[in-house]
């Protein structure tokens, strides 16, 4: 069996390099919970959509640093968004995984969602 950090770094790989929603979605716990400013999930199907949304606006990653402790590992990373009626953004962001036999059990993330919501209208 992988260790937390491994299966939370494939599945960093496989959304942020491959952009592989299936692949990613395939290490998740059926009842994995998402949790972050703009978005929560309940169960796989939900996080699949969620992240089906996500993709075409993808544009870039940047991994800062990972810490691991027991079933948990974080990220602080930098995620590229270009929103669909807006300019490129950046958000820094903190991602915190929870693996629980050999599956991702919980994704929560917290950034500053100001400049989500100015690049969305969302005012």
């Amino acid at each position: 069996m992988q260790k937390p950090i491994e299966m939370v770094e494939k599945f960093m790989h496989l959304t942020n390099d491959q952009r592989d929603v299936e692949g990613a979605v395939g290490l998740m716990a059926d009842n994995v919970k998402f949790d972050g400013p703009a978005a929560h999930c309940d169960n796989k199907q939900e996080y699949r959509e969620m992240l089906s949304r996500f993709m075409p606006m993808h544009r870039g990653w940047k991994k800062r640093q990972v810490f691991e402790n027991g079933s948990d590992v974080r990220f602080i990373d930098d995620i590229s968004l270009e929103p669909p009626q807006g300019e490129m953004l950046t958000l820094e962001m903190s991602e915190w995984f929870t693996v629980t036999n050999g599956k991702i059990k919980a994704h929560r993330i917290f950034y500053d969602p100001a400049a989500l919501k100015e690049a969305f209208n969302l005012h």
